[in-house]
């Protein structure tokens, strides 16, 4: 009796999945977005690193935000830091002092409430009609990935976009496997309407509709994900783009 109560457990735990996944990316992983977007979008931007003692990886992190094609002076870049004790406020002035053509606006949390609080904190000071919040040890994948999520927000319907993540540090064939399962659900999602799953390596949204709904709640620690379901139950879009891609420094 308890070996075929298992049993029925295990293939609801894995074939509904299983099922989900074969039937959404066969019917939708290869459609066409469909979208009309507008090649030559370029609003102000305003790029949010919320940090944590992250003196390993800002360095990179902002040269890799820094080596991004879109005009520099259509991007505003805000670090806010939440009580690092490890000199990450005087690496990004450090920074800052040698790439003055790029607008950097550092705030500093004398202690840390977590990332929502901080990334509410941030928000008051953005100017750009798009917010894109990104993690400090993380990476974007090509130099147009800011230009790519800009322009599909030229489609009034978007109202949030994240990437899809790569493992850009390993070879392990059941890590590799395991993304490409998540990532292609997410994008035939998408596709379909919108996911409601997104990644603090890159998570984009209309400053207009973050400010409608109250910013980021504090008491769920899911933030983007809850925020992209929040965007969708508001009418609009929140999609994961296939050609914008994201990796863990």
């Amino acid at each position: 009796m308890y070996s075929l109560v298992a049993l029925l457990l295990a293939m609801i735990h894995f074939g509904i999945p299983l099922a989900y996944y074969a039937y959404i990316t066969k019917r939708y992983s290869s459609r066409s977005w469909n979208m009309g977007i507008e090649a030559n979008y370029q609003p102000n931007v305003t790029i949010i690193i919320p940090t944590y003692n992250e003196a390993k990886t800002i360095w990179k992190k902002l040269n890799n935000i820094y080596e991004q094609d879109y005009p520099k002076d259509k991007i505003e870049l805000i670090v806010i830091d939440s009580g690092s004790t490890d000199g990450t406020p005087l690496l990004i002035r450090k920074w800052a002092e040698g790439h003055k053509d790029l607008t950097l606006k550092l705030i500093q949390e004398p202690i840390r409430m977590g990332k929502a609080q901080a990334l509410n904190k941030a928000l008051k000071y953005t100017t750009g009609k798009i917010v894109i919040i990104t993690d400090a040890d993380s990476i974007w994948l090509s130099k147009d990935t800011v230009s790519r999520v800009v322009r599909t927000f030229s489609n009034p319907m978007i109202g949030a976009i994240s990437c899809i993540k790569e493992p850009i540090m390993t070879n392990r064939g059941v890590e590799l496997s395991y993304r490409r399962y998540y990532n292609l659900l997410r994008v035939a999602e998408s596709k379909i309407w919108s996911t409601p799953i997104f990644h603090g390596e890159l998570a984009a949204f209309r400053r207009d509709i973050l400010e409608k709904l109250g910013g980021f709640p504090t008491d769920i620690g899911a933030d983007d994900s809850h925020m992209a379901h929040m965007i969708t139950m508001s009418g609009y879009r929140a999609i994961v783009l296939d050609h914008v891609k994201a990796g863990e420094l």
